[in-house]
């Protein structure tokens, strides 16, 4: 764990020039630890500490846990912030096999819900792209969320025997994923504004 990370992103942030900030693509700022050491939460009492600054970037918050609800008070202050919630698939079951650890699909979309309703933008990132029913997933979204971005797995090799477990093999394939993706962007631009 990174104790000192508020710490030292007070000071050397007003050194950088404008730009994203990404919080974050490879490790979930929401893990379970965060509820205790709230390490996150400081980090975004620095942003908006440092509004003068943090104003001229683009913070995205990206994570699977409802537990970033707990920072609206900040949220709402932030000028330029947006959180994404992380769904692979509309099936709790596949959910179970591939994250075992992560919060439910219902939980994050409950949560996605209450931060568009308090008027933070929202985002979706279907990513890995896994076996599910788009238009389901779409009906639990719709209403919560100001885009959708969607990704491949990316590392097969890594997931390949679960794949081959549970018989989903055609799911490994990119034109499965791309096939997803238009269905995703097709319904997501039919959605009633």
């Amino acid at each position: 764990m990174k104790m000192n990370a508020p710490e030292i992103l007070e000071k050397e942030f007003p050194r950088k020039k404008p730009g994203k900030i990404v919080m974050s693509l490879i490790c979930d700022p929401y893990q379970p630890v965060e509820k205790k050491y709230k390490i996150t939460r400081k980090c975004l009492e620095v942003f908006l500490k440092l509004e003068n600054i943090s104003s001229r970037f683009q913070l995205s918050i990206l994570t699977k846990s409802p537990l970033v609800v707990r920072d609206i008070d900040i949220l709402k202050e932030l000028k330029n912030v947006k959180v994404g919630f992380s769904i692979s698939t509309d099936s709790e079951r596949l959910r179970k096999i591939f994250e075992p650890f992560s919060p439910t699909i219902e939980s994050r979309i409950r949560a996605l819900r209450f931060l568009k309703e308090n008027g933070i933008r929202t985002y979706v990132f279907v990513a890995p792209v896994l076996p599910m029913n788009v238009e389901n997933l779409m009906k639990k979204i719709n209403g919560s969320t100001d885009e959708i971005n969607v990704d491949c797995m990316n590392y097969i090799w890594k997931t390949r025997n679960l794949y081959k477990k549970y018989k989903m093999e055609f799911a490994m394939k990119r034109e499965y994923c791309e096939e997803i993706r238009k269905q995703i962007e097709f319904f997501f631009h039919q959605r009633p504004n």
